[in-house]
């Protein structure tokens, strides 16, 4: 039986949510009301993300790993470092299978198979032009085409920022 779920949508971006309180959350992003750090300034959409951060400035780690006993300032870091522990590699190389801990390491890894015959051209091969996996269908930009061999040619995935 499929559950009758009343959906709350965003009037900007039509994100949709399944509580009222989900949606009023959200449309802070959309309303630029944001909260800074009083000792550094960063800005914040969410109060209790100013909270989490402020564990940087007094040096607070409330999540300890319970096989070694190094401790976090949140949760989410102490879970990726449980995979050194538990050998778990969640993300894997589409093109060879190789598996990775990290999501970036997978990032870094596939730059390895970024050459002409796996990568097939949508745009000019200028900077800010497209490339397409021909392997995962993903679509890359391409950062910086200061040399056209595959060792030097950078590309960036849509959904994140280089990290070179």
């Amino acid at each position: 039986m499929m559950e009758n779920r009343t959906s709350y949508v965003c009037s900007v971006c039509k994100k949709s949510f399944t509580s009222s309180f989900g949606l009023v959350r959200h449309q802070t992003v959309h309303n630029g009301n944001k909260v800074a750090c009083p000792q550094c300034g960063k800005l914040f959409f969410y109060k209790s993300s100013l909270l989490i951060h402020q564990r940087i400035h007094t040096g607070e780690k409330l999540f300890g790993c319970p096989v070694c006993g190094k401790c976090f300032t949140n949760n989410s870091n102490l879970i990726v470092h449980q995979r050194i522990h538990t050998g778990e590699k969640p993300f894997s190389c589409l093109v060879c299978g190789k598996r990775f801990g990290h999501k970036g390491h997978l990032n870094r890894h596939m730059r390895t198979h970024a050459t002409d015959k796996a990568m097939e051209s949508i745009g000019d091969n200028e900077p800010n032009s497209w490339v397409a996996c021909k392997v995962n269908q993903q679509a890359l930009k391409i950062y910086d085409t200061s040399s056209y061999s595959a060792y030097n040619k950078r590309y960036q995935s849509v959904d994140s920022p280089p990290r070179w």
